[in-house]
């Protein structure tokens, strides 16, 4: 796979056609009614490509900080994760003491990302 850059018109192209390839692929949520809505915010917030916010169900791409298709998909899996996973959980596993990279969603939505290829490939 070549890792090719993409611009503001191709990530706004290709958010719809992977996010529906994501939501086949992964199914619904236990948790949340819809599936997330996902919000192309231009702003440049560090190395920050994406987030999920339980409370709005929403997922927010940082298009900016995206370089490539590859990121692009990663961070859509990543992010469709953490709408799978339990908001409750998601909190008491940081209260109990766990940072970013001990965190066991964290840690599940990034080896869930190496299923990139799988996503490209069925969305191709």
């Amino acid at each position: 796979m070549i890792k090719r850059e993409v611009n503001q018109k191709d990530i706004l192209e290709y958010v719809k056609k992977y996010i529906s390839t994501v939501e086949d692929h992964y199914g619904l949520s236990k948790h949340h009614l819809t599936t997330p809505y996902v919000y192309m915010n231009d702003e440049k917030i560090g190395e920050l490509k994406g987030e999920y916010c339980y409370i709005l169900n929403e997922i927010t791409v940082y298009w900016k900080n995206i370089t490539s298709l590859e990121e692009l998909i990663r961070t859509l899996i990543h992010e469709y994760q953490h709408y799978l996973q339990s908001p409750s959980w998601m909190t008491r596993y940081y209260n109990i003491g766990h940072d970013y990279e001990s965190h066991p969603y964290e840690v599940a939505a990034f080896n869930e990302e190496e299923n990139w290829k799988t996503i490209w490939k069925i969305a191709s």
